[in-house]
Protein backbone atom coordinates (compact mmCIF):
# COMPACT_ATOMS: atom_id res chain seq x y z
CA UNK A 1 0.00 0.00 0.00
CA UNK A 2 1.39 3.25 -1.08
CA UNK A 3 2.32 6.18 1.30
CA UNK A 4 -0.50 8.28 -0.44
CA UNK A 5 -3.05 5.69 0.69
CA UNK A 6 -2.17 5.05 3.90
CA UNK A 7 -2.25 8.22 5.05
CA UNK A 8 -5.83 8.24 3.56
CA UNK A 9 -7.25 4.66 5.89
CA UNK A 10 -5.62 6.43 8.70
CA UNK A 11 -7.73 9.79 8.11
CA UNK A 12 -10.80 7.64 7.78
CA UNK A 13 -9.67 5.42 10.70
CA UNK A 14 -9.68 8.80 12.73
CA UNK A 15 -13.28 9.98 11.19
CA UNK A 16 -15.01 7.07 12.49
CA UNK A 17 -14.01 7.01 15.75
CA UNK A 18 -14.06 10.75 17.33
CA UNK A 19 -12.86 11.43 19.82
CA UNK A 20 -14.98 12.75 23.16
CA UNK A 21 -13.27 13.97 26.09
CA UNK A 22 -15.82 16.15 28.08
CA UNK A 23 -17.28 12.80 29.83
CA UNK A 24 -14.09 12.93 32.35
CA UNK A 25 -14.08 16.72 32.73
CA UNK A 26 -16.10 19.47 33.46
CA UNK A 27 -15.87 22.45 32.63
CA UNK A 28 -16.10 25.88 34.74
CA UNK A 29 -19.40 26.94 32.46
CA UNK A 30 -21.01 23.82 33.92
CA UNK A 31 -20.31 24.89 37.25
CA UNK A 32 -21.49 28.40 36.62
CA UNK A 33 -24.62 27.42 34.26
CA UNK A 34 -25.69 25.87 37.79
CA UNK A 35 -25.80 28.39 40.24
CA UNK A 36 -26.53 31.33 37.92
CA UNK A 37 -28.53 29.41 35.17
CA UNK A 38 -30.28 26.55 36.62
CA UNK A 39 -32.33 26.44 33.50
CA UNK A 40 -29.51 26.16 30.84
CA UNK A 41 -27.93 23.86 33.37
CA UNK A 42 -30.63 21.49 33.78
CA UNK A 43 -30.86 20.81 30.40
CA UNK A 44 -27.27 20.64 29.83
CA UNK A 45 -27.67 17.67 32.18
CA UNK A 46 -30.21 16.46 30.38
CA UNK A 47 -28.33 16.27 27.20
CA UNK A 48 -25.46 14.55 28.93
CA UNK A 49 -27.49 11.48 29.92
CA UNK A 50 -28.64 11.66 26.60
CA UNK A 51 -25.19 11.57 24.56
CA UNK A 52 -24.96 8.87 27.02
CA UNK A 53 -27.61 7.31 26.00
CA UNK A 54 -26.57 7.52 22.54
CA UNK A 55 -29.77 9.20 21.98
CA UNK A 56 -27.66 12.37 20.08
CA UNK A 57 -30.65 13.64 18.36
CA UNK A 58 -31.95 14.20 21.97
CA UNK A 59 -29.03 15.41 23.13
CA UNK A 60 -28.04 17.90 20.57
CA UNK A 61 -31.72 19.18 20.83
CA UNK A 62 -31.11 19.87 25.08
CA UNK A 63 -27.82 21.12 23.99
CA UNK A 64 -29.30 23.90 21.21
CA UNK A 65 -31.58 24.58 24.38
CA UNK A 66 -28.95 25.12 26.70
CA UNK A 67 -27.54 27.43 24.49
CA UNK A 68 -30.36 29.65 23.50
CA UNK A 69 -30.49 30.06 27.43
CA UNK A 70 -27.37 31.17 28.13
CA UNK A 71 -25.35 31.87 25.14
CA UNK A 72 -22.18 31.45 26.68
CA UNK A 73 -22.44 28.03 27.96
CA UNK A 74 -19.10 26.95 26.38
CA UNK A 75 -19.39 23.00 27.33
CA UNK A 76 -22.72 23.23 25.65
CA UNK A 77 -21.48 24.63 22.56
CA UNK A 78 -18.57 21.73 22.82
CA UNK A 79 -21.03 18.73 23.20
CA UNK A 80 -23.66 19.41 20.49
CA UNK A 81 -20.53 19.82 18.05
CA UNK A 82 -19.12 16.14 19.62
CA UNK A 83 -22.73 14.98 19.59
CA UNK A 84 -23.09 15.82 16.22
CA UNK A 85 -19.99 13.71 15.06
CA UNK A 86 -22.00 10.59 15.59
CA UNK A 87 -24.72 11.12 13.86
CA UNK A 88 -22.41 11.40 10.70
CA UNK A 89 -18.96 12.28 10.94
CA UNK A 90 -18.68 13.77 7.38
CA UNK A 91 -21.92 16.11 7.74
CA UNK A 92 -22.45 19.33 9.61
CA UNK A 93 -18.02 20.42 9.70
CA UNK A 94 -18.68 23.78 9.14
CA UNK A 95 -21.55 23.90 12.21
CA UNK A 96 -19.41 21.67 14.29
CA UNK A 97 -16.33 23.89 13.40
CA UNK A 98 -18.49 27.17 14.78
CA UNK A 99 -19.60 25.15 17.81
CA UNK A 100 -16.03 24.60 19.06
CA UNK A 101 -14.65 28.08 18.07
CA UNK A 102 -16.95 29.47 20.25
CA UNK A 103 -15.99 27.03 22.88
CA UNK A 104 -12.77 28.16 22.74
CA UNK A 105 -13.27 31.49 22.37
CA UNK A 106 -15.86 31.42 25.58
CA UNK A 107 -12.99 29.47 27.55
CA UNK A 108 -9.88 29.51 25.88
CA UNK A 109 -8.45 27.38 28.81
CA UNK A 110 -10.05 24.13 28.20
CA UNK A 111 -7.54 21.29 26.89
CA UNK A 112 -10.52 18.87 25.64
CA UNK A 113 -11.93 21.71 23.19
CA UNK A 114 -8.18 22.14 21.78
CA UNK A 115 -7.84 18.42 21.16
CA UNK A 116 -11.63 18.18 19.56
CA UNK A 117 -10.97 21.14 17.31
CA UNK A 118 -7.70 19.28 16.23
CA UNK A 119 -8.89 16.55 15.48
CA UNK A 120 -11.52 17.70 13.34
CA UNK A 121 -8.88 19.84 11.56
CA UNK A 122 -6.94 16.84 10.70
CA UNK A 123 -10.30 15.31 9.31
CA UNK A 124 -12.08 18.66 8.23
CA UNK A 125 -13.28 16.52 4.76
CA UNK A 126 -13.88 16.71 1.30
CA UNK A 127 -11.30 14.11 1.29
CA UNK A 128 -7.61 15.62 1.23
CA UNK A 129 -8.45 18.91 0.33
CA UNK A 130 -9.14 21.00 3.24
CA UNK A 131 -7.30 19.33 5.82
CA UNK A 132 -5.25 20.92 8.41
CA UNK A 133 -2.44 19.39 10.04
CA UNK A 134 -0.22 21.67 10.96
CA UNK A 135 -3.52 23.85 12.19
CA UNK A 136 -4.01 20.76 14.18
CA UNK A 137 -1.21 20.45 15.45
CA UNK A 138 -0.97 23.97 16.60
CA UNK A 139 -4.29 23.03 18.81
CA UNK A 140 -2.82 19.92 20.24
CA UNK A 141 0.26 22.22 21.24
CA UNK A 142 -1.93 23.96 23.24
CA UNK A 143 -4.29 21.67 24.65
CA UNK A 144 -0.68 19.85 26.24
CA UNK A 145 0.53 23.72 27.43
CA UNK A 146 -2.51 23.59 29.66
CA UNK A 147 -2.21 20.13 30.39
CA UNK A 148 1.05 18.47 29.80
CA UNK A 149 -0.07 15.18 31.18
CA UNK A 150 -2.59 14.67 28.67
CA UNK A 151 -1.30 11.71 26.69
CA UNK A 152 -4.11 11.44 24.06
CA UNK A 153 -3.05 14.96 22.90
CA UNK A 154 0.10 13.46 22.11
CA UNK A 155 -1.25 10.56 20.91
CA UNK A 156 -3.24 13.25 17.98
CA UNK A 157 -0.38 15.09 17.60
CA UNK A 158 1.60 12.05 16.64
CA UNK A 159 -0.80 11.20 13.98
CA UNK A 160 -1.04 14.60 12.51
CA UNK A 161 3.12 14.85 12.27
CA UNK A 162 2.76 11.17 10.47
CA UNK A 163 0.59 12.98 7.63
CA UNK A 164 3.21 15.49 7.64
CA UNK A 165 6.36 12.93 7.02
CA UNK A 166 7.26 13.95 10.75
CA UNK A 167 8.33 10.47 11.95
CA UNK A 168 10.92 11.15 14.19
CA UNK A 169 8.02 13.65 15.78
CA UNK A 170 5.53 11.39 16.05
CA UNK A 171 8.02 8.65 17.41
CA UNK A 172 8.39 10.99 20.12
CA UNK A 173 4.65 11.78 20.37
CA UNK A 174 3.62 8.39 20.80
CA UNK A 175 6.48 7.36 23.53
CA UNK A 176 5.39 10.20 25.68
CA UNK A 177 2.01 9.24 25.61
CA UNK A 178 2.51 5.66 26.67
CA UNK A 179 5.03 7.12 29.28
CA UNK A 180 2.27 9.14 30.98
CA UNK A 181 -0.56 5.92 30.01
CA UNK A 182 1.21 2.82 29.71
CA UNK A 183 -1.67 0.64 29.13
CA UNK A 184 -3.50 2.00 26.57
CA UNK A 185 -3.28 -0.87 23.73
CA UNK A 186 -3.52 2.29 20.75
CA UNK A 187 -0.50 3.66 21.55
CA UNK A 188 1.61 1.01 20.84
CA UNK A 189 -0.17 -0.46 18.30
CA UNK A 190 0.72 3.11 16.26
CA UNK A 191 4.53 3.03 17.43
CA UNK A 192 4.59 -0.72 16.05
CA UNK A 193 4.58 0.29 12.88
CA UNK A 194 6.77 4.37 13.18
CA UNK A 195 9.01 4.68 9.83
CA UNK A 196 11.41 6.27 12.55
CA UNK A 197 11.84 3.68 14.72
CA UNK A 198 11.18 0.45 11.92
CA UNK A 199 8.77 -1.90 12.42
CA UNK A 200 8.78 -3.06 16.27
CA UNK A 201 7.61 -6.84 17.25
CA UNK A 202 7.59 -5.88 20.89
CA UNK A 203 5.55 -2.86 20.56
CA UNK A 204 2.48 -5.21 18.21
CA UNK A 205 3.08 -7.38 20.80
CA UNK A 206 2.33 -5.59 24.09
CA UNK A 207 -0.69 -3.74 21.92
CA UNK A 208 -2.21 -7.78 21.60
CA UNK A 209 -1.48 -8.17 25.50
CA UNK A 210 -2.96 -5.29 26.81
CA UNK A 211 -6.80 -6.00 24.61
CA UNK A 212 -6.02 -10.34 23.44
CA UNK A 213 -8.98 -9.99 21.57
CA UNK A 214 -8.76 -6.97 19.43
CA UNK A 215 -8.94 -8.20 16.02
CA UNK A 216 -7.12 -5.65 14.53
CA UNK A 217 -4.08 -5.55 17.25
CA UNK A 218 -3.87 -9.45 15.89
CA UNK A 219 -4.04 -8.56 12.33
CA UNK A 220 -1.15 -5.69 13.05
CA UNK A 221 0.92 -7.89 15.04
CA UNK A 222 1.14 -10.39 11.84
CA UNK A 223 1.58 -7.25 9.67
CA UNK A 224 4.69 -6.24 11.94
CA UNK A 225 5.94 -9.93 12.37
CA UNK A 226 6.08 -10.04 8.12
CA UNK A 227 7.59 -6.96 7.61
CA UNK A 228 10.72 -8.01 10.29
CA UNK A 229 11.04 -10.85 8.03
CA UNK A 230 11.47 -8.94 4.70
CA UNK A 231 13.75 -6.41 7.11
CA UNK A 232 15.82 -9.45 8.11
CA UNK A 233 16.48 -11.02 4.54
CA UNK A 234 17.42 -7.49 3.34
CA UNK A 235 20.03 -7.60 6.36
CA UNK A 236 21.06 -10.85 5.12
CA UNK A 237 21.56 -9.67 1.66
CA UNK A 238 23.52 -6.06 2.88
CA UNK A 239 25.74 -8.53 5.10
CA UNK A 240 26.82 -11.20 2.23
CA UNK A 241 27.46 -7.61 -0.26
CA UNK A 242 29.58 -6.44 2.76
CA UNK A 243 31.48 -9.29 2.91
CA UNK A 244 31.97 -9.12 -0.61
CA UNK A 245 32.49 -5.87 -1.20
CA UNK A 246 34.20 -4.47 2.18
CA UNK A 247 32.01 -1.47 2.35
CA UNK A 248 31.34 1.11 4.92
CA UNK A 249 28.53 0.78 7.70
CA UNK A 250 25.69 2.05 6.12
CA UNK A 251 21.71 2.38 7.32
CA UNK A 252 21.29 -1.53 8.15
CA UNK A 253 24.12 -1.40 10.66
CA UNK A 254 22.34 1.37 12.29
CA UNK A 255 18.74 -1.00 12.37
CA UNK A 256 20.81 -4.07 13.43
CA UNK A 257 20.10 -3.65 16.92
CA UNK A 258 16.20 -3.16 15.88
CA UNK A 259 16.24 -6.29 13.96
CA UNK A 260 17.46 -8.19 17.02
CA UNK A 261 15.49 -6.52 19.33
CA UNK A 262 12.38 -7.43 16.57
CA UNK A 263 13.55 -10.88 16.92
CA UNK A 264 14.18 -11.52 20.17
CA UNK A 265 10.71 -9.93 21.17
CA UNK A 266 8.78 -12.63 18.56
CA UNK A 267 10.87 -15.70 20.41
CA UNK A 268 9.71 -13.70 23.61
CA UNK A 269 5.53 -13.59 22.12
CA UNK A 270 6.07 -17.01 20.84
CA UNK A 271 7.28 -18.99 24.29
CA UNK A 272 5.04 -16.80 26.10
CA UNK A 273 1.83 -18.44 24.14
CA UNK A 274 3.02 -21.67 24.01
CA UNK A 275 3.52 -21.51 27.28
CA UNK A 276 0.08 -20.21 27.81
CA UNK A 277 -1.37 -23.45 26.15
CA UNK A 278 0.84 -25.87 27.80
CA UNK A 279 -0.70 -24.25 31.05
CA UNK A 280 -4.37 -24.53 30.14
CA UNK A 281 -3.76 -28.21 28.29
CA UNK A 282 -2.32 -29.97 31.67
CA UNK A 283 -4.38 -27.68 34.39
CA UNK A 284 -1.18 -26.51 35.92
CA UNK A 285 0.96 -23.39 37.22
CA UNK A 286 3.56 -21.75 38.14
CA UNK A 287 7.73 -21.20 37.64
CA UNK A 288 8.01 -24.88 36.62
CA UNK A 289 4.93 -25.26 34.23
CA UNK A 290 6.31 -24.04 30.89
CA UNK A 291 7.03 -25.87 27.98
CA UNK A 292 10.48 -27.34 28.09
Amino acid sequence: MSRFFSKIVLLISLAIIPSIYADASIDESVTKAEKSYPEAYRFEQSGVKKYNAKDYDGAIADFTRAIELWPEFAQAYYLRANSKSWINFYKDKDERRADLDMAIKLNPNNADYYVARGNLRVCMTDWLFRIDNRGAIEDYNRAIELNPKYDEAYRQRADARYNLDDYREQYDDLTKAIDINPNVAAYYAARSKNMYNSYSVKDAEKAVALEPNNQSYLENRNYVRAKYREDAERYDKYLEQQRANDSQPSFWDRNAETLGNNLKAMQEGDAARRNADYRLQNNCSGANCVNR
